[in-house]
Protein backbone atom coordinates (compact mmCIF):
# COMPACT_ATOMS: atom_id res chain seq x y z
CA UNK A 1 0.00 0.00 0.00
CA UNK A 2 2.77 2.09 0.68
CA UNK A 3 3.84 2.35 -3.08
CA UNK A 4 0.30 3.07 -4.10
CA UNK A 5 -0.20 5.80 -1.71
CA UNK A 6 2.52 8.32 -1.22
CA UNK A 7 3.19 9.20 2.46
CA UNK A 8 5.40 12.64 1.93
CA UNK A 9 3.02 15.38 1.27
CA UNK A 10 4.31 18.88 -0.33
CA UNK A 11 2.86 21.81 1.51
CA UNK A 12 4.31 24.41 -0.90
CA UNK A 13 6.63 24.91 -3.90
CA UNK A 14 10.01 24.87 -1.55
CA UNK A 15 9.57 20.94 -0.74
CA UNK A 16 12.07 18.55 -2.37
CA UNK A 17 11.88 17.02 -4.91
CA UNK A 18 12.82 20.09 -7.37
CA UNK A 19 11.19 20.18 -10.62
CA UNK A 20 13.94 20.63 -13.20
CA UNK A 21 11.44 23.26 -15.15
CA UNK A 22 11.25 24.95 -11.75
CA UNK A 23 15.33 25.08 -11.30
CA UNK A 24 15.49 26.55 -14.57
CA UNK A 25 13.08 29.29 -14.53
CA UNK A 26 15.38 30.37 -11.23
CA UNK A 27 18.58 30.18 -13.04
CA UNK A 28 16.75 31.78 -16.41
CA UNK A 29 15.57 35.17 -14.20
CA UNK A 30 19.28 35.57 -12.60
CA UNK A 31 20.80 34.86 -16.02
CA UNK A 32 18.51 37.86 -17.10
CA UNK A 33 18.99 40.26 -14.57
CA UNK A 34 22.92 39.51 -15.59
CA UNK A 35 22.56 40.44 -18.72
CA UNK A 36 20.78 43.79 -17.80
CA UNK A 37 23.45 44.83 -14.95
CA UNK A 38 26.34 43.43 -16.51
CA UNK A 39 25.85 44.59 -19.92
CA UNK A 40 23.10 46.81 -20.82
CA UNK A 41 23.87 49.30 -17.94
CA UNK A 42 27.76 49.01 -18.92
CA UNK A 43 26.44 49.76 -22.92
CA UNK A 44 24.11 52.38 -21.96
CA UNK A 45 26.61 53.86 -19.86
CA UNK A 46 27.09 57.39 -21.18
CA UNK A 47 23.15 57.70 -21.68
CA UNK A 48 22.57 58.50 -17.90
CA UNK A 49 18.83 60.03 -18.14
CA UNK A 50 17.96 56.50 -19.96
CA UNK A 51 19.55 54.34 -18.17
CA UNK A 52 18.64 56.13 -14.46
CA UNK A 53 14.97 55.04 -15.91
CA UNK A 54 15.31 51.81 -17.49
CA UNK A 55 17.26 50.65 -13.89
CA UNK A 56 14.59 51.76 -12.05
CA UNK A 57 11.95 50.14 -14.18
CA UNK A 58 13.24 47.00 -14.82
CA UNK A 59 14.85 46.54 -10.42
CA UNK A 60 11.30 47.22 -9.42
CA UNK A 61 9.56 44.88 -12.13
CA UNK A 62 12.25 42.39 -11.12
CA UNK A 63 11.70 43.04 -7.73
CA UNK A 64 7.99 42.56 -8.06
CA UNK A 65 8.69 39.58 -10.05
CA UNK A 66 10.21 37.25 -7.83
CA UNK A 67 8.23 38.62 -4.72
CA UNK A 68 5.11 37.03 -6.70
CA UNK A 69 6.92 33.92 -7.19
CA UNK A 70 7.73 33.14 -3.98
CA UNK A 71 4.49 33.84 -2.55
CA UNK A 72 2.73 31.86 -5.36
CA UNK A 73 5.19 28.86 -4.39
CA UNK A 74 5.33 29.11 -0.37
CA UNK A 75 1.75 29.34 0.39
CA UNK A 76 0.07 26.03 1.39
CA UNK A 77 -3.71 26.22 -1.33
CA UNK A 78 -4.65 22.54 0.66
CA UNK A 79 -8.21 22.29 1.58
CA UNK A 80 -8.03 23.63 5.65
CA UNK A 81 -10.90 21.22 6.05
CA UNK A 82 -8.41 18.62 6.05
CA UNK A 83 -6.49 19.75 8.61
CA UNK A 84 -9.14 20.68 10.92
CA UNK A 85 -10.24 17.08 10.92
CA UNK A 86 -7.08 15.42 11.83
CA UNK A 87 -6.27 18.04 14.66
CA UNK A 88 -10.34 17.92 15.61
CA UNK A 89 -10.03 21.83 16.77
CA UNK A 90 -13.11 22.46 15.44
CA UNK A 91 -15.88 21.16 13.35
CA UNK A 92 -15.64 22.02 9.57
CA UNK A 93 -18.29 23.94 7.83
CA UNK A 94 -20.09 21.73 5.41
CA UNK A 95 -20.46 22.91 1.82
CA UNK A 96 -22.10 20.43 0.35
CA UNK A 97 -23.74 22.27 -2.09
CA UNK A 98 -27.08 21.22 -3.00
CA UNK A 99 -28.21 18.70 0.40
CA UNK A 100 -26.64 19.36 3.51
CA UNK A 101 -26.81 15.58 4.45
CA UNK A 102 -24.36 14.77 1.65
CA UNK A 103 -20.57 15.02 2.95
CA UNK A 104 -17.62 15.06 0.05
CA UNK A 105 -15.24 12.63 1.11
CA UNK A 106 -11.28 12.26 -0.21
CA UNK A 107 -11.20 8.50 0.10
CA UNK A 108 -7.69 9.19 0.43
CA UNK A 109 -7.47 11.62 3.23
CA UNK A 110 -10.04 9.86 4.99
CA UNK A 111 -11.62 13.18 5.48
CA UNK A 112 -14.32 15.55 4.48
CA UNK A 113 -13.49 18.15 1.84
CA UNK A 114 -14.97 21.48 0.09
CA UNK A 115 -16.58 21.97 -2.51
CA UNK A 116 -14.44 21.68 -6.13
CA UNK A 117 -11.49 19.95 -3.71
CA UNK A 118 -9.41 18.09 -5.77
CA UNK A 119 -6.63 15.62 -4.21
CA UNK A 120 -3.84 15.96 -6.18
CA UNK A 121 -1.21 13.30 -7.16
CA UNK A 122 1.92 14.79 -7.45
CA UNK A 123 1.51 17.03 -4.08
CA UNK A 124 -0.66 14.18 -2.41
CA UNK A 125 -2.67 16.46 -0.95
CA UNK A 126 -6.20 18.25 -0.86
CA UNK A 127 -6.04 21.46 -3.21
CA UNK A 128 -9.53 23.88 -2.35
CA UNK A 129 -10.61 24.80 -5.49
CA UNK A 130 -7.98 22.74 -7.40
CA UNK A 131 -6.63 24.97 -11.09
CA UNK A 132 -3.73 23.03 -11.66
CA UNK A 133 -0.67 21.80 -10.35
CA UNK A 134 1.91 24.55 -11.91
CA UNK A 135 5.87 22.72 -12.42
CA UNK A 136 7.32 26.31 -12.95
CA UNK A 137 6.47 26.57 -9.06
CA UNK A 138 6.46 23.08 -8.28
CA UNK A 139 3.40 23.77 -6.32
CA UNK A 140 -0.55 23.34 -6.79
CA UNK A 141 -2.63 26.51 -7.78
CA UNK A 142 -6.02 26.69 -5.84
CA UNK A 143 -8.38 29.15 -4.16
CA UNK A 144 -5.59 30.37 -1.92
CA UNK A 145 -2.42 31.33 -4.68
CA UNK A 146 -4.76 32.05 -7.41
CA UNK A 147 -4.43 35.31 -7.46
CA UNK A 148 -0.94 35.35 -7.43
CA UNK A 149 -0.12 33.39 -10.27
CA UNK A 150 -2.43 35.39 -12.20
CA UNK A 151 -0.45 38.24 -10.67
CA UNK A 152 3.00 36.77 -11.68
CA UNK A 153 1.85 35.92 -15.16
CA UNK A 154 0.79 39.72 -15.78
CA UNK A 155 4.16 40.93 -14.72
CA UNK A 156 6.16 38.51 -15.79
CA UNK A 157 4.43 39.50 -19.60
CA UNK A 158 5.21 43.14 -18.59
CA UNK A 159 8.81 42.39 -17.26
CA UNK A 160 10.09 40.87 -20.50
CA UNK A 161 8.55 42.80 -22.73
CA UNK A 162 10.72 45.81 -21.13
CA UNK A 163 13.57 43.32 -21.26
CA UNK A 164 13.00 42.80 -25.09
CA UNK A 165 12.60 46.81 -26.12
CA UNK A 166 16.50 46.79 -23.83
CA UNK A 167 18.32 43.95 -25.59
CA UNK A 168 17.23 45.22 -28.84
CA UNK A 169 18.67 48.24 -28.65
CA UNK A 170 21.76 46.81 -27.07
CA UNK A 171 22.28 44.76 -29.63
CA UNK A 172 22.68 47.55 -32.17
CA UNK A 173 24.73 49.21 -29.93
CA UNK A 174 27.18 46.77 -28.90
CA UNK A 175 29.56 47.20 -32.33
CA UNK A 176 30.19 50.85 -30.87
CA UNK A 177 30.15 50.52 -27.25
CA UNK A 178 32.58 47.45 -27.35
CA UNK A 179 35.30 49.24 -25.64
CA UNK A 180 33.12 50.38 -22.62
CA UNK A 181 32.60 46.76 -22.23
CA UNK A 182 36.09 45.95 -22.77
CA UNK A 183 37.34 48.01 -20.34
CA UNK A 184 35.21 47.28 -17.39
CA UNK A 185 36.19 42.95 -17.87
CA UNK A 186 39.33 44.25 -18.95
CA UNK A 187 39.56 42.24 -21.72
CA UNK A 188 40.10 42.27 -25.36
CA UNK A 189 37.17 44.07 -27.59
CA UNK A 190 36.27 41.46 -29.84
CA UNK A 191 35.90 38.85 -27.22
CA UNK A 192 33.82 40.65 -25.40
CA UNK A 193 31.68 42.14 -29.02
CA UNK A 194 31.07 38.20 -29.12
CA UNK A 195 30.80 36.95 -25.58
CA UNK A 196 28.00 39.94 -25.59
CA UNK A 197 25.99 38.91 -28.21
CA UNK A 198 25.51 35.71 -28.32
CA UNK A 199 24.07 36.30 -24.51
CA UNK A 200 21.66 39.07 -25.51
CA UNK A 201 20.59 37.12 -28.28
CA UNK A 202 19.92 33.89 -25.75
CA UNK A 203 18.46 36.23 -23.66
CA UNK A 204 16.47 37.83 -26.56
CA UNK A 205 15.15 34.54 -28.11
CA UNK A 206 13.81 32.75 -24.42
CA UNK A 207 12.02 36.16 -23.64
CA UNK A 208 10.50 36.26 -26.92
CA UNK A 209 9.63 32.37 -26.41
CA UNK A 210 8.44 33.22 -22.70
CA UNK A 211 6.62 36.05 -23.67
CA UNK A 212 4.56 33.81 -26.20
CA UNK A 213 3.55 31.18 -23.84
CA UNK A 214 2.70 33.77 -20.93
CA UNK A 215 0.58 35.41 -23.35
CA UNK A 216 -1.17 32.19 -24.41
CA UNK A 217 -1.86 31.09 -20.70
CA UNK A 218 -3.17 35.06 -19.56
CA UNK A 219 -5.58 34.55 -22.31
CA UNK A 220 -6.97 30.92 -21.27
CA UNK A 221 -7.17 32.02 -17.96
CA UNK A 222 -9.42 35.08 -18.53
CA UNK A 223 -11.06 32.99 -20.72
CA UNK A 224 -11.76 30.11 -17.73
CA UNK A 225 -12.37 33.02 -15.07
CA UNK A 226 -15.69 34.46 -17.51
CA UNK A 227 -16.82 30.95 -17.53
CA UNK A 228 -16.15 29.75 -13.76
CA UNK A 229 -14.37 27.13 -14.95
CA UNK A 230 -11.06 26.15 -13.73
CA UNK A 231 -7.66 24.78 -15.77
CA UNK A 232 -8.84 20.94 -14.54
CA UNK A 233 -12.49 21.28 -15.47
CA UNK A 234 -10.60 22.40 -18.90
CA UNK A 235 -8.30 19.28 -18.99
CA UNK A 236 -11.49 17.29 -18.21
CA UNK A 237 -13.95 18.85 -21.09
CA UNK A 238 -10.74 18.48 -23.52
CA UNK A 239 -10.45 14.31 -23.00
CA UNK A 240 -13.90 14.22 -22.61
CA UNK A 241 -14.10 15.63 -26.49
CA UNK A 242 -11.86 14.06 -27.74
CA UNK A 243 -13.21 10.58 -26.38
CA UNK A 244 -16.61 11.44 -27.73
CA UNK A 245 -16.23 13.34 -30.56
CA UNK A 246 -19.49 13.52 -31.96
CA UNK A 247 -21.57 14.03 -28.78
CA UNK A 248 -21.83 17.68 -28.10
CA UNK A 249 -20.09 18.03 -24.52
CA UNK A 250 -20.97 21.88 -22.99
CA UNK A 251 -18.21 23.14 -21.11
CA UNK A 252 -20.03 24.78 -18.42
CA UNK A 253 -21.82 21.06 -17.33
CA UNK A 254 -18.40 19.85 -16.73
CA UNK A 255 -17.84 21.47 -13.35
CA UNK A 256 -21.10 20.37 -12.40
CA UNK A 257 -21.66 17.00 -13.68
CA UNK A 258 -17.91 15.41 -13.63
CA UNK A 259 -17.15 12.36 -10.89
CA UNK A 260 -14.01 12.57 -9.27
CA UNK A 261 -12.97 9.10 -8.31
CA UNK A 262 -11.25 10.41 -5.29
CA UNK A 263 -13.60 12.94 -3.97
CA UNK A 264 -17.21 11.18 -3.57
CA UNK A 265 -20.41 12.10 -2.11
CA UNK A 266 -21.43 10.43 0.90
CA UNK A 267 -24.51 10.19 3.35
CA UNK A 268 -23.68 11.29 7.45
CA UNK A 269 -24.19 7.10 7.78
CA UNK A 270 -21.63 6.28 5.22
CA UNK A 271 -19.25 9.24 6.24
CA UNK A 272 -18.93 7.97 9.53
CA UNK A 273 -18.49 4.33 8.66
CA UNK A 274 -15.91 5.18 5.87
CA UNK A 275 -13.68 7.13 8.66
CA UNK A 276 -14.00 5.05 11.12
CA UNK A 277 -12.75 2.32 8.63
CA UNK A 278 -9.01 2.18 8.62
CA UNK A 279 -8.57 0.01 5.60
CA UNK A 280 -8.48 0.97 2.14
CA UNK A 281 -9.37 -1.60 -0.48
CA UNK A 282 -6.18 -1.54 -3.16
CA UNK A 283 -8.06 -1.76 -6.08
CA UNK A 284 -9.27 1.60 -4.97
CA UNK A 285 -6.18 3.09 -4.47
CA UNK A 286 -5.12 1.79 -7.72
CA UNK A 287 -7.75 3.38 -9.59
CA UNK A 288 -7.50 6.60 -7.58
CA UNK A 289 -3.96 7.27 -7.90
CA UNK A 290 -3.78 6.53 -11.66
CA UNK A 291 -6.57 9.07 -12.08
CA UNK A 292 -5.12 11.80 -10.03
CA UNK A 293 -1.51 11.10 -11.67
CA UNK A 294 -3.09 11.18 -15.22
CA UNK A 295 -4.89 14.60 -14.65
CA UNK A 296 -1.95 16.14 -13.12
CA UNK A 297 0.13 15.09 -15.88
CA UNK A 298 -2.57 16.53 -18.57
CA UNK A 299 -2.85 19.55 -16.76
CA UNK A 300 0.53 20.16 -17.21
CA UNK A 301 0.59 18.89 -20.58
CA UNK A 302 -1.76 22.31 -21.54
CA UNK A 303 -0.05 24.30 -19.63
CA UNK A 304 2.94 23.76 -21.54
CA UNK A 305 1.22 23.78 -24.41
CA UNK A 306 -2.27 25.97 -25.25
CA UNK A 307 -3.61 26.32 -28.88
CA UNK A 308 -3.71 30.69 -28.70
CA UNK A 309 -6.13 29.85 -32.46
CA UNK A 310 -8.60 28.45 -29.84
CA UNK A 311 -8.46 30.36 -26.85
CA UNK A 312 -9.24 33.85 -29.20
CA UNK A 313 -11.90 31.92 -30.93
CA UNK A 314 -13.68 31.60 -27.26
CA UNK A 315 -12.56 34.75 -25.65
CA UNK A 316 -14.35 36.13 -29.07
CA UNK A 317 -17.51 34.15 -28.71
Amino acid sequence: MGDLVKEHVKYNGCYCPFHPLQILSYITFIFYGYVFYFITIIVWKDKSTLIYTFSILYTTLYIIVVTIALIATLTDPSDPTVSYERSMKTKPRIQSGENEDYYLLCSLCKTRVLERTKHCGTCNRCVESFDHHCIWLNNCIGRRNYLFFLLLISFVGVFCLVQLAVNIITLTMINSKGDLLADFYNTGTLKIKAISYILLSLCTVTQIALMIFVVQLWLLHCWLIRHDLTTYDYVIYMRKKRKNPNVNIKIEDIRRHHKSKVIQRHTKNTFNEQKSNNSIDISEIKDTSIETTETDNTCLAYELNINIDDVLDQVVR
